[in-house]
């Protein structure tokens, strides 16, 4: 999980959040009760949204974040642990 905003170190610091994901009825579900507003949209849209802070963070594995160079434009980087997607 990246954002611009804070650290994630407990469930309650997504609370406020924009966090793009996926356009999966699960993964909204779970960001909503953690208190964050779920965005879905597609991978390739996402860079820019964080770029311009239409979102304030997305959910993906590190190789992912790493090849789609998120961290340029991401200041926080946390392991969460919340979900699993095959």
């Amino acid at each position: 999980m990246t954002n611009s905003v804070r650290a994630i170190k407990v469930p309650e610091d997504y609370k406020g959040l924009k966090i793009r994901v996926m356009d999966n009825p699960i993964q909204i579900a779970t960001l909503r009760k953690m208190g964050a507003g779920p965005t879905p949209m597609t991978i390739a849209e996402v860079y820019t949204a964080l770029q311009q802070r239409v979102v304030d963070g997305q959910e993906n594995p590190l190789a992912n974040i790493y090849t789609t160079k998120f961290y340029e434009v991401q200041k926080y980087c946390s392991l969460v642990g919340c979900s699993w997607t095959p």
